[in-house]
């Protein structure tokens, strides 16, 4: 039995489950994406909350994904965004709302497939 699910209703799962795990723009990112995956493959995904949350992370900048992957070797290694494309699946989060100012600006955040 399978339930189609919307990005409202992704979504409200994750911030039922692991509020922390992912933005409110990251987790719009990562549906599209998964909604992608899905319509390529044609087969159908069942959404597990938690096992999303241990297959992918959302990292605010390059600097927070080499201090979770190393630190200075993770420079060497990693030294941009491409570099890690080359490893795993990156998603660009491109935009995000700034709750300060409430307007949306341009994001360095990304998703990663851990690796």
């Amino acid at each position: 039995m399978i339930e189609t699910v919307n990005e409202h209703r992704f979504k409200d799962a994750f911030q039922q489950l692991r509020p922390d795990n992912f933005t409110y723009e990251g987790l719009g990112t990562l549906f599209t994406q998964l909604e992608e995956f899905e319509e390529a493959t044609d087969s159908p995904m069942e959404l597990d909350v938690i096992a999303l949350c241990c297959e992918f992370t959302e990292y605010e900048n390059i600097g927070e994904f080499w201090l979770d992957y190393g630190g200075e070797d993770a420079m060497e290694e990693y030294p941009d965004i491409e570099a890690i494309e080359a490893h795993t699946m990156v998603f660009r989060i491109p935009e995000r709302l700034d709750r300060n100012t409430l307007k949306y600006v341009e994001s360095e955040s990304f998703i990663i497939q851990q690796f």
